[in-house]
C-alpha cells in the first residue's frame, strides 16, 4: 500500500508542473538486494527491482502508477481505489487523481482550528476550481452552501470526489453500504465474496476483485 501510495503522490506532484513532468511509476513487491560500487554508492537488484522498472516502461499512461494483479490482490488500505485494467489484462494502473473515500484535499501539515473546522479551506475551494467546478452556483436556490458541501465531504465523510484530469472534471459519490461476505468451508477454508468486474457506462469492462459496495453518484 505504501509503495502504491507514494507512486501516486509522486505523479500527482508531476501533473501539477509546469509543463507536466513525463513521469511513469511500477511498483511491485518481493525480495531485494543491495551491493556497494566501487564509488561508494549502492545498487538495488532482484526480481522486484526488475519488475518494478518493467512496469513502469510499460505503462500504458504518463503519470501513472503500473501494477500486475498480484499486487493488486495484496492492497488492503488502497484497493478501493479505481483502479484500470490495462489492454492485456494483466496488470492495472492508477490515475493520479484516483481519491480515497476518506481523503481530505488538505495540503500535508495544514492544521485547521477548531473555530474553523466546518468551514471550507482555500485548498477545497482551489482543488474544485482546477477540475472546473463553477463555485459561484454554491447557495443559490436550492443548492447546498460551499460551507455545506465541504462539511458533507471533508468533515462529515458522506461523500468523496473522484478528480479527472484528461478531461477535467470531478464526480461525487456517496456510499450507502459497504458489504462483506465471509465464509467457511467445510474444510476449514475462508471465502470472502469479492467482485471480479464492473461494466462502466461506456461499456468498459474494469476488473476490480473488490468488496462489494452499493453506490450513488451525485
Amino acid at each position: 500500500d505504501c509503495i502504491v501510495r507514494l507512486g501516486q503522490l509522486l505523479c500527482r506532484w508531476a501533473v501539477q508542473q509546469e509543463p507536466p513532468l513525463s513521469l511513469r511509476v511500477g511498483a511491485h513487491s518481493g525480495n531485494v538486494s543491495m551491493m556497494t560500487l566501487p564509488n561508494g554508492s549502492q545498487a538495488f537488484y532482484g526480481e522486484a527491482v526488475f519488475q518494478a522498472k518493467r512496469l513502469a516502461q510499460s505503462a500504458p499512461n504518463d503519470c501513472c502508477v503500473h501494477i500486475l494483479k498480484s499486487t493488486k490482490g495484496k492492497l488492503n488500505v488502497l484497493e478501493r481505489l479505481p483502479f484500470t485494467l490495462s489492454k492485456g489484462n494483466e496488470s492495472y494502473y492508477l490515475e493520479p487523481s484516483s481519491l480515497m473515500p476518506e481523503e481530505a484535499p488538505l495540503s500535508v501539515g495544514h492544521e485547521v482550528s477548531p473555530d474553523s473546522s466546518e468551514v471550507c479551506t482555500p485548498e477545497f475551494r482551489n482543488m474544485l476550481i482546477e477540475h472546473g467546478i463553477d463555485i459561484s452556483l454554491f447557495g443559490k436556490g436550492q443548492a447546498r452552501t460551499l460551507d455545506e458541501f465541504y462539511r458533507n465531504v471533508v468533515v462529515q465523510k458522506k461523500s468523496y470526489l473522484i478528480g479527472h484530469y484528461r478531461p477535467r472534471k470531478l464526480e461525487r459519490h456517496m456510499e450507502l453500504v459497504h458489504i462483506s461476505l465471509q465464509a467457511v468451508g467445510k474444510n476449514g477454508q475462508y471465502f470472502e465474496l469479492r467482485l471480479e468486474s464492473e461494466i462502466m457506462q461506456d461499456g468498459c469492462l474494469v476488473r476490480r476483485n473488490q468488496r462489494p459496495v452499493i453506490s450513488v453518484e451525485e
